[in-house]
Formats: C-alpha cells, sequence, structure tokens
C-alpha cells in the first residue's frame, strides 16, 4: 500500500511537470490602444504566439495617463507601452527595469539591430526601451476642392492681397503663385487656400475649413510645437513667428472657429472631414485611417469618397513678415517632431526574457506589414519600413505611407522626447494660444502685430 501511494505521487509530479513544459505563466500587456486594436492583437498576434511559446498574453488597455498609472500600479504587468514624450519619466521614476537584465542578451542584440533607433531606448547606458511604432503628422486635404482654389486664385488674388496687406503691411509675396503641387506650399498657401474656402458656398454655407486639434493638451502642443520646430531661427523668434500666423488664422478666419468653441476632440476633426466642415487640417497616419476608413476593425470612414483625400508633407515655415523686395524675412523648412510609442519593461514583469519574445514577434516583418495597414501606424523594423509603401497594395495606403516616410526623412533627428516637449511648456503653449487666439485678447480688439506678441511673450520663459 505504501508503495502504492508513492508511485501516485510521482505521476502526480510528472503531470505537473508536463503540464508546466506545455503552458506558461501568462504575461500581462499594459497599453493605450482602441478596442478594435486590442481585440486585433488579442485575436490574430496573441495565439500564434501562445502556440510557440506556450504562453499567453492578457492586454489591458488604459483609456488615459491616469488610468494607465493605476493600472500600472495595481497590477503586475509585464510589458508596457510608452509614448515617447514620457519616456525619462518612467526610467527617472524608477519604474522600469534595464531590458539589459534578461537573461536572453542575445535576443536583446538582435532586436536592437533589426528595430529602427533602437539606440534611443538607451539611457544612461542602459537599454530601457524598443520602439514599438513611429508616427509623424502630415497635411491631408480634400483633392476637389484645393482644385476648386486652383481655379479662382488668380481673380480673387488682388481681394487677397489687400487684406493681408492690413496685417503685415506688404500682402502676399511679391513672386507668389498658389503651385498645384502642395509639396512646394508653404504657410501663404495656407493662408490663400484658407480664405478662399471661408468666402466660397459649400453645402449652402461659407465658413472657414481648416482646423487642427484643440482638445487634446497633447495634439494641441505638438502643433504648435511643430510649427516653432519649422523655423530655422532661434527658438525665441520661432515661438513668435508660430503665434503671428496662429493668430493670423484666427483673425482672418482660415481656422474653422468651432475648434476651440465647441472643444473639438481627434473624433471631430474626422467628422468634420466628413460633414465638409473643414477640407485641410495636419493629422497622423492614425487618424487619417479613421476619416478614410478600411472597412474593417471597426474603421468604416467618414467621408463617402475617399478618392477625394490627398496627402502631402507639412508646408514650408516661412515668416509672415516680408522684407521690402516682397520676400519671407526668415524662411525655415518641412521638419516637424517624430512621435511614437516605446516597448518598455516594468519593474513587476517576472520574466522579462519572455517580454522581449512578445516583442520580437509583434515586431515580425508579417505581424508589421498586416498592423500598419490595418491601423496606420508606422511600422520600426528596418526592412519593413523601406518596403511598405509597395507591400501595402491598396493605393491610398501606399500614398499615404510614401508621404508619411517622406516626412520622416525631413523630420530627421526631432524625436519628440522630453527635451522638446514637458508639460511646463506645452502648458505655456497652450494657456498663450487660448488668450491670443481662441480668446481673441488684442491690443484694441485688433489683429495683434510683431511687436504686440513680442510684448505679450516678455514674461513667459519657454
Amino acid at each position: 500500500m505504501k508503495n502504492v501511494v508513492v508511485h501516485v505521487c510521482c505521476s502526480c509530479v510528472m503531470f505537473v511537470v508536463l503540464m508546466s513544459g506545455c503552458v506558461r505563466k501568462n504575461i500581462t500587456l499594459l497599453s493605450q490602444i482602441s478596442p478594435e486594436h486590442k481585440n486585433y492583437l488579442q485575436y490574430e498576434i496573441v495565439p500564434e504566439f501562445r502556440s510557440v511559446q506556450r504562453a499567453g498574453v492578457n492586454i489591458i488597455s488604459a483609456k488615459d495617463d491616469a488610468e494607465f498609472a493605476r493600472s500600472l500600479a495595481y497590477n503586475d504587468v509585464d510589458l508596457i507601452m510608452v509614448p515617447f514624450e514620457k519616456s525619462r519619466y518612467y526610467v527617472e521614476g524608477g519604474y522600469l527595469k534595464s531590458m539589459g537584465n534578461s537573461a536572453d542578451s542575445q535576443r536583446l542584440r538582435y532586436l536592437e539591430k533589426e528595430l529602427l533607433l533602437s539606440a534611443l531606448g538607451n539611457i544612461g547606458g542602459e537599454q530601457f526601451y524598443l520602439p514599438r511604432n513611429f508616427k509623424t503628422r502630415v497635411m491631408v486635404y480634400r483633392r476637389s476642392k484645393v482644385q476648386d482654389a486652383l481655379r479662382v486664385w488668380r481673380s480673387l488674388r488682388h481681394e487677397i492681397n489687400d487684406d493681408l496687406r492690413h496685417i503685415n503691411g506688404y500682402g502676399l509675396p511679391s513672386n507668389y503663385i498658389l503651385e498645384e503641387n502642395p509639396e512646394e506650399w508653404d504657410f501663404f498657401d495656407l493662408f490663400v487656400l484658407g480664405w478662399i474656402w471661408s468666402r466660397q458656398e459649400y453645402g449652402g454655407e461659407k465658413k472657414p475649413r481648416i482646423a487642427h486639434p484643440v482638445v487634446s493638451s497633447r495634439g494641441l502642443a505638438l502643433r504648435l510645437i511643430d510649427h516653432v520646430k519649422q523655423f530655422s531661427s532661434d527658438q525665441e523668434v520661432a515661438v513668435e513667428d508660430m503665434f503671428h500666423w496662429e493668430a493670423l488664422f484666427s483673425f482672418s478666419g482660415v481656422h474653422n472657429p468651432a475648434m476651440w468653441n465647441e472643444n473639438w476632440t481627434d473624433q471631430d476633426l474626422w467628422e468634420a472631414f466628413g460633414n465638409s466642415d473643414i477640407f485641410l487640417s495636419f493629422l497622423t497616419q492614425k487618424d487619417i485611417f479613421h476619416i478614410h476608413g478600411t472597412g474593417k476593425d471597426n474603421l468604416m470612414g467618414y467621408v463617402e469618397n475617399g478618392n477625394d483625400l490627398a496627402f502631402a508633407t507639412i508646408p514650408r515655415a516661412v515668416s509672415l513678415e516680408l522684407d521690402h523686395y516682397g520676400s519671407p524675412l526668415r524662411t525655415g523648412g518641412k521638419s516637424i517632431v517624430t512621435g511614437g510609442f516605446w516597448w518598455a519593461v516594468p519593474l513587476s514583469a517576472q520574466d522579462p526574457g519572455l517580454s522581449l519574445k512578445f516583442i520580437e514577434h509583434v515586431s515580425g516583418s508579417v505581424n508589421q506589414v498586416e498592423e500598419s495597414s490595418r491601423f496606420g501606424i508606422i511600422p520600426v523594423r528596418r526592412e519593413v519600413l523601406s518596403h511598405i509603401p509597395i507591400i501595402a497594395g491598396d493605393h491610398w495606403v501606399t500614398q499615404l505611407y510614401t508621404i508619411s516616410f517622406l516626412q520622416l526623412k525631413y523630420n530627421g533627428k526631432n524625436f519628440l522626447n522630453d527635451d522638446i516637449y514637458n508639460e511646463m511648456i506645452s502648458d505655456k503653449f497652450i494657456s498663450f494660444w487660448s488668450d491670443l487666439v481662441a480668446e481673441k485678447n488684442w491690443a484694441d480688439g485688433q489683429i495683434p502685430d510683431r511687436k504686440f506678441i513680442q510684448e505679450k511673450l516678455t514674461n513667459i520663459e519657454f
């Protein structure tokens, strides 16, 4: 009888050992992604990972930064997605493990080599991050409405010039032409397009038809920071130039005031394109996928004719002030900031090596192509980045990624990080923008000239 008992116990031990070899502990991934994107990862990416690694993945999706912080504090999390601009916050706050502490150092070296800009995730000599995806803003516009403006701008040039002369003392640049190729546009072209659209009747209404994110503090701050980064002059002058244009667009009816009067969210902008309330904006690839639609993943689109959407890189920065020859006093470029998300391993991770395996799985070439073509994210794998315009296949997706990659080249090393984006600068930008642009607190109710803006900015340190 004693021997039987020993035999049964050994069988139990063997059973446990076999089972432990079949299924490992699940890992928990914490992120801020849409329900559709979460379902894609959970039901289309995780099953293959489970079959290969014998480990599942539980995905927790937080709706905002506050919920993300709570989830990280109260759950045993093994992997997180961190926005570029929060990278130092999580390292300096002691929330992360160094990926170099993983027993699988060979896998880490492989990922560092295959994923673009992995070196930026090395802080203080330790690899805390690996790139998850990139994003940049590009210009999206209604093709047919630009054609409308191209047909009439010459006949309206005198009137447009007179209106602008009251603001900058000169009018349009002496050699001004509204080019047919949007890649040749600068800030004056945005003024001309917006001026024409606001005075033409569409759908029985005359109103401004250009807008950008407002209610999202991150979205508005990035819009402003983008324009500052475009100017090659020193930061103080660049900030003045940026606000000078923003004030002009508000005053002259280029920007649709509903964006600040109604606190437009990203979804409001998508709907505004669908309702023809706006014809042009500066948005990310994800935004454009929502506007155009893909017919799956609940991305049904907001515009009736997706073929009417077109894309271009950001218009070149020039100052509103002109010299006595009628040329902009200051010229900048097209370079804005590149944003995105990092992979990171939090302190609560039980198996960092398994987390690295999931990063490798999601970052595989096939998965990167599929995810980018369905959700509008720019992949980070080197070989995919160089081939996605061909692999994507769909005409509008190919066009969008071709423009996005061109914009990334213009951006160069202007990556969104803690050095150029922090809450203090963002709050100051947003506060000043709200006062100057949305509330129109101008001297004597008139358009603020350069001197007025300089005086208002004197006591604000950026």
